[in-house]
């Protein structure tokens, strides 16, 4: 998987980010979810800031801390992730009031 950055060797602040990403992604949720469902939160949450990261330099916005990829965009998937994976209420499991985040 290829880096945003111009240099050719591993950027450690883009794997610091995307460990960053995946603990801001489960964080919201993590008392009510299993641990298989904790791992899909991280991985969409790196994947979500990797997105963010490419979509604020082709947008010309400055952020050289990563901290709005990391903070808003994959918090902004961990909120909708607590909809999903909540053990008892979410939409991956078939509980009696598995549309109540959703509103429904």
């Amino acid at each position: 998987m290829g880096t945003y950055s111009f240099v050719t060797r591993y950027d450690c602040v883009a794997s610091c980010g995307g460990f960053l990403a995946g603990l801001v992604g489960v964080s919201g949720c993590a008392n009510y979810l299993e641990p298989y469902g904790a791992l899909c939160i991280g991985i969409v949450s790196s994947l979500v800031y990797i997105g963010a990261c490419k979509l604020l330099d082709s947008l010309h916005i400055d952020d050289p801390i990563e901290a709005c990829p990391v903070n808003m965009f994959c918090g902004i998937w961990g909120t909708i992730a607590t909809a999903l994976f909540d053990n008892k209420d979410g939409l991956f499991y078939n509980g009696p009031e598995m549309w109540k985040f959703l509103g429904v």
